[in-house]
């Protein structure tokens, strides 16, 4: 039964995440893009799991949204592992930058790239003599406390729309074949999910179609042990959706300040981020003790 019910969420799943990508064809190039990504793609996991609810006539939404499970031990947690990412991910940015110049990107740190940055992203026109900080790089510490608050208001709304498949429903279809294949079978499909935006061209340009949807399975895959350690440690699918919304709000930053970056090693989603990851999940499990076992 529990198989039956898989595919059929799947099945559903894949058919809106194919209809949107189809609507997204024609509206990428137009200023509601974000919009219609927010409203008719981020969140088909919640409809596909809405719809299967209405044919079943089972309660698979309500039971995610698990207030009941918080307290504030639990709220640290992903707070806790959003920063340390951000630690890492700005420490190895800086380093890799210093040591491996030709290879990897640095932040800005003047004023001056900063005013040609926001010139390259919206225009030549754009005004030169916005209020400032007396250095970019005090927007960092802005911006982390910005996507906290948004983790856990806005962005939570959007990151739980997903978080409640990935982290919710296929957590407890899944759980039973162990952590190790629960994180590379989840992650596997939501990296796939994010196929038909990146096709088109989102995240890693034209240019690089297919093996930017390659790239992106690679990262969501690595990505998903550590949401698979949130989950273990605070048994809620709300606090998955606050993780992925802080890493959400954040990852703008490295849009805004780095020199050049290449969205395959630079940023958010490249392999200066992937590594960050990589240490964020060996140093979480190891202190929350959760061992990957494939059984």
């Amino acid at each position: 039964m529990a198989n039956k019910s898989l595919k059929s969420v799947l099945s559903i799943l894949a058919i809106l995440t194919i209809l949107s990508g189809i609507g997204y064809h024609y509206i990428k190039d137009t200023s509601m893009a974000i919009i219609y990504i927010a409203v008719f793609y981020m969140p088909t996991p919640l409809y596909a799991l809405s719809i299967h609810s209405l044919i079943t006539k089972e309660n698979l939404v309500l039971k995610y949204i698990d207030f009941k499970k918080l307290n504030l031990k639990k709220i640290i947690s992903p707070i806790l592992m959003f920063l340390t990412w951000v630690i890492i991910i700005l420490t190895l940015t800086f380093s890799l930058a210093h040591f491996f110049p030709e290879m990897f990107s640095n932040l800005i740190t003047t004023n001056e790239e900063l005013i040609l940055k926001i010139q390259e992203l919206a225009g030549e026109n754009a005004s030169s003599n916005a209020n400032l900080p007396p250095s970019p790089l005090l927007i960092i510490p802005l911006a982390i406390l910005s996507a906290i608050i948004a983790g856990f208001t806005i962005n939570l709304i959007f990151g739980f729309t997903e978080e409640i498949l990935w982290r919710g429903y296929l957590w407890d279809e899944l759980k039973g074949l162990g952590l190790i294949k629960y994180s590379l079978l989840t992650g596997v499909i939501w990296g796939l999910w994010h196929a038909p935006l990146i096709l088109q061209g989102y995240n890693y340009g034209n240019e690089n179609l297919v093996f930017g949807t390659i790239a992106f399975i690679i990262f969501c895959t690595i990505f998903s042990f550590a949401f698979t350690i949130l989950k273990v440690k605070t048994e809620s699918t709300l606090l998955c959706g606050a993780f992925h919304g802080m890493f959400n709000a954040f990852a703008g930053v490295f849009t805004i300040l780095l020199v050049n970056g290449n969205p395959f090693i630079d940023g958010a989603i490249g392999l200066t981020s992937i590594i960050s990851i990589i240490f964020v999940v060996f140093l979480f499990s190891y202190l929350y003790k959760i061992k990957f076992k494939f059984i």
